[in-house]
């Protein structure tokens, strides 16, 4: 498992030095193109969380249910069975 992870750490890595590296071509190296990039990485990382929180069946509360998935409670009722 840990293979797998340092394999999707270093794919994403690469994913984003080619980004950064095409996105300098057509905003040039700055801040604008750095911004993009690590707000467009970031965004995905987010996505996916969600994905799979939602895919691993740990919405079980009410509060998890209604749209405040970030709410502490839904926090708390998320880990409360987790060893």
């Amino acid at each position: 498992m840990t293979a797998v992870f340092f394999a999707s750490g270093a794919a994403a890595l690469m994913f984003e030095i080619v980004w950064f590296h095409r996105c300098g071509l057509a905003f040039g190296v700055g801040v604008r193109a750095t911004t993009i990039v690590l707000s467009s990485f970031m965004g995905g990382l987010a996505i996916g969380n969600a994905l799979a929180g939602c895919a691993g069946g740990y919405h079980s509360s009410s509060a998890c249910s209604d749209g405040r998935e970030t709410s502490a409670a839904c926090q708390q009722e998320r880990y409360k069975n987790v060893p």
